[in-house]
């Protein structure tokens, strides 16, 4: 339900369409942001679990670094994820600009997580920028890499 970024705290809940900055030196500090999805869940009040996949929601609280906002979501009974307003749309045929799952997110960065070396490789015979010869090594071994996203 929560993240934490710079001086902020970030809740995000399923059943709400954005998400609440918290400034955590005042705590009564409160900013929501609200996130225009073509058929959110928030909208509703009745809903049963089997019509849960006809809504868009968010599944996980956002991670923020400055401006940009990593986003999980549900659209269609799919995930959906990536930097809000450019969200990644899971292309099946170009990985040039897609992200590892976002983890955690620090001043000037996202981290993702990567431990799967059949899926990186997948990722980089469709685009996504080839890593070390220590993380391919370490990923062959079944370790996990962090893959650390800096913004300028």
């Amino acid at each position: 339900y929560f993240t934490k970024g710079g001086n902020n705290l970030y809740f995000g809940s399923y059943h709400f369409n954005g998400y609440t900055i918290i400034d955590t030196d005042t705590l009564s500090a409160l900013k929501h942001i609200n996130i225009n999805f073509d058929k959110g869940l928030a909208e509703q009040d009745n809903v049963h679990l089997h019509e849960i996949d006809e809504y868009q929601y968010i599944i996980e609280p956002p991670f923020v670094c400055e401006q940009y906002v990593y986003l999980v979501f549900c659209e269609k009974g799919r995930s959906k994820y990536g930097i809000y307003n450019t969200v990644t749309r899971d292309s099946k045929t170009d990985a040039y600009n897609s992200l590892m799952p976002i983890i955690g997110s620090g001043e000037t960065y996202f981290i993702g997580h990567l431990a799967d070396y059949d899926i990186y490789q997948k990722m980089v015979n469709l685009g996504f920028n080839k890593g070390s010869e220590l993380m391919e090594e370490t990923l062959k071994k079944q370790g996990d890499v962090l893959v650390f996203y800096h913004f300028k």
